[in-house]
């Protein structure tokens, strides 16, 4: 049997690297549990560090997110030793889907945050949603990114009462996405939101770039000026604290950047984009 990954024994570290890998592989499955009322903690924990060759101390997260969420992904793996693993909690009497892995499935360090820790797929359903997003595109290995994590929580937290969402995507894991919204250097700090393109039939993905401080208070004005824009493209003040001129204005490849087509119904992230997610 093909070894199976207890997630909370992976570094968030290299959570990143192993979810881009897996999906490129097309290899890594998990095993995605709902809580029981009547399954015991002790049952779970057995199949956990018995059955599975988990260390206590490393399940004891993943009971947690579990009790917190009424779900959680435990384990990683081909799909054959993650339907093995399945049969296991389903023997508990617990309720285990095996699915494709996703870059939301690895730790990250915004888990438990008003952070949303996104790949394309959730990009698109904020998007579609018809608010605007702070979005964060992070790397692993960047250090101005570390550092910067407790202040876009603080932001995250902030804007939450206003109905403005913060995502954070791991550029690493979704590498094409990261491309397509031209990324080229971590952090990158961006309010995206989707607006009426050229044509009346016509969706447009809206973007301004941030370069300001990264301190809470100015992430929150920043987002909270471009959240009461109507439309980024011709509403959002260029030279505004942080706002990079090129990227807001409308004749700007990102100002009116296309997402991936020119109707209601095409504006998709591209395909391969949204694989890596």
């Amino acid at each position: 049997m093909v070894p199976i990954l207890v997630l909370a024994a992976l570094s968030v570290a290299a959570s990143g690297q192993q979810a881009g890998a897996a999906q490129r592989a097309d290899y890594y499955h998990v095993v995605e549990v709902f809580d029981s009322d009547s399954t015991s903690i002790d049952q779970l924990i057995s199949v956990l560090t018995d059955k599975l060759g988990a260390t206590e101390d490393k399940v004891q997260p993943l009971i947690g997110k579990l009790e917190k969420h009424g779900k959680a992904v435990l384990v990683a793996g081909s799909e054959e030793s993650c339907n093995e693993a399945a049969k296991m909690f389903i023997e508990i009497g617990m309720k285990a889907e095996v699915r494709p892995l996703s870059v939301t499935d690895m730790p990250s360090e915004y888990d438990e945050s008003d952070v949303v820790v996104a790949g394309a797929e959730k990009l698109q359903e904020v998007l579609e949603g018809g608010k605007g997003a702070l979005v964060a595109f992070h790397a692993p290995w960047c250090g101005h990114c570390k550092t910067m994590i407790p202040a876009l929580k603080e932001a995250a937290s902030t804007l939450k009462a206003d109905g403005v969402p913060v995502l954070a995507i791991d550029g690493q894991s979704s590498p094409e996405l990261a491309a397509q919204l031209g990324v080229r250097a971590y952090p990158a700090l961006k309010w995206l939101k989707l607006v009426s393109g050229s044509n009346e039939d016509e969706v447009a993905l809206g973007s301004a770039d941030y370069n300001g401080p990264r301190d809470a208070a100015s992430l929150v004005k920043f987002a909270k000026a471009a959240s009461a824009a109507t439309a980024i493209k011709s509403k959002l003040p260029t030279g505004a604290d942080g706002v990079d001129e090129a990227a807001a204005r409308p004749e700007s490849k990102l100002g009116e950047s296309k997402v991936g087509g020119s109707s209601v119904q095409k504006a998709k992230l591209p395909a391969e984009a949204a694989a890596a997610a």
